[in-house]
């Protein structure tokens, strides 16, 4: 499958000495950079895309539909994605049911169907203080932002399976940092 390159790819691998003492025991950890995927405001959705409008170029397709939330990654990647490839982009802020109707096809999913749970709080999109305690630690040790919707709360996470004893001691550890700049901005409004 033909891949486009978006840009910033490998993204760094970079050590967190000061994180990584706080764990203790000789633990080491890292963080991947997939926030600095170069389109955009970076993020995983790049990667995926590279895939996707690989296939859609190589199939023809001159017109491409993306959608998600009003606080998405995924929908601000999409169109500066497209913008990039294709003569014109259009994104939708609608709901998977909705998009799916817009094409003319069957959405055998329901928002109903999707269940989302996380290691702290009520779900995706629902800020938790634990998220925004983890978001200021790593910006306060490292200098790295997280998002307060997922990755701040992936982070409180993974500080919790740490202070359980889920990682035995001189462990690499490594955090994948997705993106989600787009709601991290939004938190400052």
């Amino acid at each position: 499958m033909r891949r486009i390159d978006f840009g910033l790819a490998p993204t760094p691998l970079q050590e967190l000495p000061r994180l990584s003492a706080l764990l203790g025991g000789g633990r080491r950890l890292f963080i991947k950079r997939d926030d600095l995927l170069g389109v955009g405001l970076g993020g995983n959705k790049i990667r995926r895309f590279a895939y996707y409008f690989g296939e859609a170029l190589d199939t023809g397709c001159d017109v491409i539909v993306a959608g998600g939330g009003a606080r998405s990654n995924q929908t601000i990647a999409a169109a500066v994605a497209i913008g990039r490839r294709f003569r014109h982009a259009e994104t939708l802020c609608r709901d998977v049911a909705k998009a799916a109707q817009l094409g003319g096809y069957p959405c055998p999913v329901s928002p109903a169907d999707v269940h989302v749970y996380f290691s702290c709080g009520r779900g995706a999109g629902c800020p938790t203080v634990k998220g925004r305690d983890a978001m200021r630690q790593m910006a306060a040790m490292e200098g790295i932002f997280l998002d307060p919707l997922f990755t701040g709360k992936a982070f409180a996470g993974l500080l919790e399976m740490a202070k359980a004893g889920a990682f035995p001691p001189k462990s690499n550890i490594v955090f994948l940092h997705t993106g989600g700049a787009v709601t991290l901005l939004d938190s400052f409004c």
